[in-house]
C-alpha cells in the first residue's frame, strides 16, 4: 500500500486538482482503486472516502501487447462483498478454465471455460448467493496452473 501525505490551507471553498502523474511511486497500471483520508489535524475528525476509481481512456490505435508471464492475480477487494474482480494473464492462446472452490476443496462454480488467446483478462465476480467465508479460485491454461485464496464476507 502506498500512502501519499498532501496539506492543504484549512479555509471555505478549497479546490484541490491532485496530478497521480506526479508520483513516480504509483502505478497507475496495476492500482485502479483509491482510499483517501482527509484528516482534521485534531486527532478525533477524519472522514474515509473509498473506491475511488481511476482509468484513462486510451484515443488511437493501442498497441496489443503481450503479457510477459502466465499469471492468476490476487482479487480485488478481498476481502469482499458481494463483488470481486479476478485478473489473469496469458502469454499464449490456451484453453482457460477459472473455477471457484470451497476452502474444503468442493467445487463451487466454473467462472470461464473457454478458449482465450494471449492478453490481459479481468472477470467480475458477483459473489452475492454465497455463503460468507474463504474461497480458493484456480486458473488453468494448457499445463499450468495458479491458485489464490478469496475472503467473503457479508
Amino acid at each position: 500500500m502506498v500512502y501519499i501525505v498532501l496539506y492543504f490551507p484549512l479555509k471555505d471553498g478549497v479546490s484541490v486538482d491532485i496530478p497521480l502523474s506526479h508520483y513516480s511511486d504509483l502505478d497507475l497500471g496495476l492500482m485502479h482503486i483509491f482510499l483517501f483520508k482527509v484528516d482534521g489535524g485534531d486527532g478525533a475528525t477524519s472522514i474515509w472516502f473509498d473506491n475511488w476509481y481511476f482509468y484513462s481512456t486510451t484515443t488511437g490505435v493501442e498497441e496489443n501487447l503481450v503479457p510477459e508471464h502466465f499469471a492468476l492475480q490476487q482479487n480485488f477487494p478481498n476481502p469482499f462483498n458481494p463483488s470481486t474482480t479476478i485478473r489473469y494473464s496469458l502469454i499464449e492462446t490456451r484453453h482457460v478454465v477459472l473455477k471457484l472452490y470451497s476452502i474444503n476443496g468442493q467445487e463451487v462454480a466454473t467462472l470461464v471455460d473457454a478458449m482465450a488467446s494471449s492478453g490481459e483478462y479481468s472477470y467480475h465476480f458477483d459473489a452475492s448467493h454465497l455463503a460468507a467465508g474463504t474461497y480458493i479460485y484456480s486458473l488453468t491454461a494448457g499445463s499450468r496452473t495458479e491458485v489464490q485464496k478469496m475472503v467473503l464476507i457479508k
